[in-house]
C-alpha cells in the first residue's frame, strides 16, 4: 500500500503538471495571437466572458488587441476597448483618443473609449469626459456619469475568466 507522502507527492505532481498545461493552453503563458484568435471567435461563452482569452493572457496580448483596433469594422470592438482599459493599458490612450475624438466613429465606441481612458489616467478621463456632457447620445451620458461620480467600472477580474463564472 503506497504512503500517504507518495500519494501526496504523485497528486501534487499532477496538479503542477496540469497547472503548466493550462497556463500554456489557456493561461498567460498562452501565445497572444491564440488568445487574440480566440477572442476574435468566440465559442461557448456568454456576453460577459468575450474577454476571458484577453483577461487569462493579460498585457502581453493587448498589442494584438491595439493593433486590430484600428479596423473600425472590428468584431467586438467594444469589448477589445473595455479590456485595454480595464488592463490599464497606457500605450492604447493615444488609439483611444483618436476613437473619442472622432465624430464619424459611432458613438458607443466614442463612450467606450472615454470610459477606458477614464480607467487608465482619471484626471484625463474626467478632462475629457467634461467637454462631452452636452452630447445627447451615449457619449454624452457616459461623460455625464463620470463627471458626476456615478459611473462604474465593469471589469472582468482574472479570477472570474479563470473560473469561467458567468454573472
Amino acid at each position: 500500500m503506497p504512503s500517504l507522502g507518495r500519494v501526496t507527492l504523485v497528486a501534487g505532481g499532477a496538479c503542477l503538471l496540469f497547472l503548466l498545461w493550462w497556463s500554456c493552453a489557456e493561461g498567460p503563458f498562452r501565445d497572444p495571437r491564440a488568445a487574440m484568435a480566440d477572442f476574435e471567435n468566440p465559442t461557448n461563452r456568454a456576453e460577459d466572458q468575450l474577454t476571458d482569452p484577453l483577461v487569462l493572457n493579460g498585457r502581453r496580448v493587448a498589442p494584438h488587441v491595439l493593433r486590430a483596433l484600428s479596423d473600425p469594422k472590428m468584431r467586438l470592438r467594444r469589448y477589445a476597448i473595455g479590456f485595454l482599459g480595464c488592463s490599464r493599458h497606457d500605450p492604447s490612450l493615444p488609439a483611444l483618443r483618436r476613437i473619442l475624438s472622432d465624430p464619424t466613429e459611432q458613438s458607443y465606441f466614442r463612450a467606450d473609449a472615454l470610459e477606458a481612458i477614464y480607467l487608465i489616467k482619471p484626471p484625463q478621463g474626467l478632462a475629457a469626459a467634461r467637454r462631452f456632457t452636452a452630447e445627447s447620445d451615449l457619449l454624452g451620458a457616459t461623460a455625464q456619469q463620470i463627471v458626476a461620480g456615478e459611473w462604474q467600472a465593469n471589469c472582468r477580474t482574472w479570477w472570474q475568466a479563470f473560473t469561467h463564472r458567468h454573472e
